[in-house]
This record gives C-alpha cells, structure tokens and sequence, in this order.
C-alpha cells in the first residue's frame, strides 16, 4: 500500500486493515509497514498511524520520515515511527499456549459415550 492511499483509507474509515500493511512507493519498492492506527475516543475516527520504516529506505528512495509525516499531517493526521522489527518481536514474544495447556471444562461430558436412546 502506498502512502496515498494509507491516507484514503483513514479517511475512508471503512477498511479495517490486518496489520502489518506492507508499504511501498508508487514504484514498488519497499519502504516500511504500517503497523497500526490509532483512534479518536470515540472510536469513529484514526487520528495517529503507527509505521516501521526500513532502515535503507532513505537510501534506496529518497525519501524521509519527514516528508511522510508532512503528507500525513497535511492529511490531518499525526504519525509514530517505531523502530524496525518491534511488532514482530512483540508477537514473538507473546505467548500462545498449546492445545494440551488450555484445560478443557467440557472434558468429563465428552468422555462418556454417546447413548441414542
């Protein structure tokens, strides 16, 4: 998704995005994800977007978190970098238990065979 049209989508309001949304340029090249979005209190409208920048983007683009952020706040809207790799050493380090942790309340009742008449 490009910056462009990350804005039309908090505009928009409709599209829930499943994050993380890889960003690009209007070539193609990868710049970053966007993250996450933050809303206003009462929940109907994105006032912050959270993106993670790849480190090389400037180099390889030219462009900078600078002029992302100008278009956003031109956008009305305000922006927050987060260093490259924190979602994902986040969701790494959550912890999922495996089928065999989560006890089972139902297991007693299902144990029993089961009787037609």
């Amino acid at each position: 998704m490009t910056i462009p049209k990350v804005i039309e989508a908090c505009h928009d309001n409709k599209i829930v995005p499943v994050f993380p949304v890889p960003l690009i340029t209007t070539k193609g090249v990868a710049i970053g994800e966007w993250v996450d979005r933050e809303m206003d209190k009462m929940g109907l409208h994105t006032n912050k977007v959270v993106f993670e920048m790849l480190p090389e983007m400037t180099k390889e683009t030219r462009l900078t978190k600078d002029q992302i952020t100008k278009l956003l706040s031109d956008a009305g809207y305000k922006v927050k970098f987060q260093e490259p790799g924190t979602m994902k050493k986040a969701q790494e380090e959550a912890f999922i238990p495996s089928a065999e942790q989560i006890p089972n309340k139902n297991a007693a009742a299902n144990s029993e065979p089961l009787r037609l008449f």
